[in-house]
């Protein structure tokens, strides 16, 4: 009996860990290193939060905008100055942004460039990055079209800021 409480107990802390936490994505990108303006994009796996990925990415098609997808754990590597235009998409951990885009934020010398998605499974809880504009929502594929118009608006705003 003790063996399989302890089992059970063990299950149960692998799937927390690796079954039910955001998933970490490519690192992929969009136009050329090249071109006039460059977007970094760190985000989580998730079908909402690449759906939202995949509109900004087609927002910006064809145009000289160079796109940088990455995962939030190599955030720690990236200059923040080397992009016009940052986003960056987490999952709320005890009603906060998860600690990498807080450490990331600490190194961002341009607040306004920045735009912070953070995602809940509350609808109605609000979570705000410090200083920068940020936006809360709950992982709901019908909410898509809205939370990725204010993610492509941020970033024309700051890629017309020149």
């Amino acid at each position: 009996m003790r063996f399989v409480r302890s089992a059970l107990v063990l299950a149960v802390i692998v799937l927390l860990t690796y079954g039910c936490g955001p998933k970490s994505v490519s690192p992929v990108q969009f136009g050329s290193p090249a071109a006039s303006d460059r977007v970094l994009i760190a985000t989580e796996d998730s079908e909402f939060k690449n759906a939202i990925l995949d509109d900004v990415v087609e927002a910006f098609f064809g145009q000289d905008v160079f796109i940088q997808v990455t995962d939030l754990q190599s955030l720690e590597n990236i200059r923040p100055e080397d992009y016009r235009a940052i986003v960056l998409i987490n999952t709320c951990i005890a009603w906060k942004v998860e600690p990498e885009i807080a450490a990331f934020l600490k190194k961002v010398n341009e607040p306004e460039r920045v735009l912070v998605l953070t995602t809940t499974g509350d609808p109605d809880l609000t979570i705000l990055a410090p200083d920068v504009d940020s936006v809360t929502s709950a992982s709901q594929m019908e909410k898509v079209d809205q939370v990725s118009r204010k993610i492509i608006d941020k970033v024309a705003r700051v890629l017309a800021m020149k």
